[in-house]
């Protein structure tokens, strides 16, 4: 069974912080965002697909996203075996948000019947990394 955690801390800061952006946030897989956008029904972006090997935007149409006011924010896992150039240009022109500013010790749990999709490719066993990128 998949099961994964939202960390509340996180979510109550990008909530927060949120200055009228489409999405919460965007990471490389959808694994990572179904259960906030379960929780919460707002939007999350993944970048990757469903498990981080379906690229679905280049770096110029991300930077039209920014630039529009789409996301700003960007969780990264530290297994990031998806779209290496998206991943180099957030963390390049992205400020990394201290997990002091939302580190939560409490969290809700989601859970699936789908199998097999907890610990993949940018899977909740990894350490994130939160950055903020704007235009």
């Amino acid at each position: 069974m998949f099961t994964s955690k939202v960390d509340t801390g996180l979510l109550s800061y990008l909530q927060e912080n949120n200055t009228g952006e489409e999405y919460l946030f965007a990471t490389l897989t959808t694994v990572i965002a179904a259960p906030y956008i379960i929780h919460t029904d707002e939007s999350v972006m993944a970048l990757d697909g469903f498990n981080g090997t379906d690229p679905i935007l280049t770096v110029s149409e991300l930077k039209k996203f920014i630039k529009e006011g789409k996301v700003k924010y960007f969780l990264l896992s530290s297994d990031n075996s998806g779209n290496s150039e998206l991943v180099s240009w957030i963390k390049k022109n992205g400020t990394v948000i201290s997990s002091d500013d939302y580190s939560s010790s409490s969290s809700s749990t989601s859970s699936s019947i789908q199998q097999g999709m907890i610990g993949g490719p940018g899977g909740s066993h990894n350490q994130q990394t939160l950055y903020e990128v704007t235009s």
